[in-house]
């Protein structure tokens, strides 16, 4: 992914702050505020990519997110 250009240092150190916010004020009202940041992340995809870098970007995303359902 960073042959790409996507950073992901920034991804890491949000997942632990997610974390520890979970922790401290529930893990239903981060999911909520999470899924509500992933969404309007998504809405911005049409805008800066190609059909084919959308279609990877959902497939991952989807998967990430039945993964942590397993988790």
């Amino acid at each position: 992914m960073r042959s790409e250009g996507y950073e992901l240092g920034s991804d890491i150190v949000g997942m632990l702050i997610v974390g520890r916010a979970a922790d401290r004020f529930g893990a239903p009202r981060i999911s909520a505020i999470w899924f509500a940041l992933t969404a309007a992340g998504h809405a911005t995809v049409p805008i800066r990519s190609h059909p084919e870098n959308r279609a990877t970007a959902v497939g991952w995303t989807s998967g990430m997110g039945r993964f942590g359902a397993v988790g």
